[in-house]
């Protein structure tokens, strides 16, 4: 029989803020057409690298046994869903938008290897 390991709450309270972090994600990315073009000197791709960085990074401190690769995938995944469900807001597909998601997850993979390597370390020593 295998041991049950709890979990601890850091790494609960990280999901918990990865799911609201989707939410809202989800809940700007498809607000209809009327604010969406407040964008000034290129906001947007900058919202959408800092969103999926964020994204990315919380999922790798939540999910730390998660490959990268399929971090990347799933955000990816996520990225185009948003896009393809933008044409029911008003909004339009852009390829653009989903580079920019792409940037934002790989840089929060990256800012995510010396928070995970502290959380370990910390985390051993409790």
């Amino acid at each position: 029989m295998r041991a049950v390991h709890a979990q601890s709450p850091l790494r609960t309270g990280l999901q918990i803020l990865l799911l609201f972090e989707v939410l809202i994600i989800t809940a700007l990315a498809l607000e209809p057409t009327a604010r969406a073009h407040l964008d000034v000197w290129g906001a947007d791709k900058i919202n959408h690298i800092a969103a999926f960085c964020v994204l990315a990074l919380t999922a790798q401190l939540a999910f730390p046994k998660l490959a990268m690769w399929k971090i990347i995938i799933l955000g990816l995944g996520y990225g185009l869903a948003i896009e393809l469900a933008q044409r029911f807001t008003g909004r339009t597909f852009s390829l653009f938008d989903v580079l920019a998601d792409f940037i934002g997850l790989i840089l929060g993979l990256i800012l995510a290897i010396p928070l995970t390597y502290l959380l370990k370390t910390k985390m051993s020593n409790v």
